[in-house]
């Protein structure tokens, strides 16, 4: 399986790479940018469902990584990663700016709440979690 990355303890988690080629993760350009981030929490026993059909979906136009329990989706406007456990989902995104970030978290709620949609869920309570917003 050559181009594939190795990921340690990777017991029953397969890695994918699809989209757009296989990059580093790193978008050109963004080496030693301070970057904006936000993150959300879903409680929900299909977390693990959610983010591997957010992250196939997404991977018909854009490069994602992911495994059953961790997921990678660069968009053009930022990353977002997103992790799973028995009780539910949790959500980064990140940007180089504002409306980037905006973005960012409005395309992954936007398709979990529809893929969600039985549960009847409430918008997402992102919180910011980089340096700008801590600082007084």
């Amino acid at each position: 399986m050559a181009g594939f990355p190795r990921r340690e303890n990777m017991s029953k988690d397969v890695m994918f790479l699809t989209g757009r080629g296989a990059g580093s993760g790193r978008r050109p350009g963004m080496k030693g940018k301070a970057m904006l981030e936000s993150a959300a929490y879903l409680e929900t026993a299909s977390g693990s469902k959610y983010l591997v059909q957010l992250c196939k979906h997404f991977a018909h136009k854009i490069t994602v990584s992911y495994s059953e329990t961790h997921g990678e989706c660069q968009f053009s406007c930022g990353t977002s990663l997103l992790d799973a456990d028995e009780k539910g989902l949790h959500l980064v995104a990140t940007s180089e700016d504002e409306e980037g970030l905006a973005q960012t978290q409005h395309v992954i709620e936007s398709h979990l709440l529809r893929f969600a949609f039985r549960e009847e869920l409430q918008p997402l309570d992102w919180r910011r979690q980089d340096a700008s917003q801590n600082a007084t």
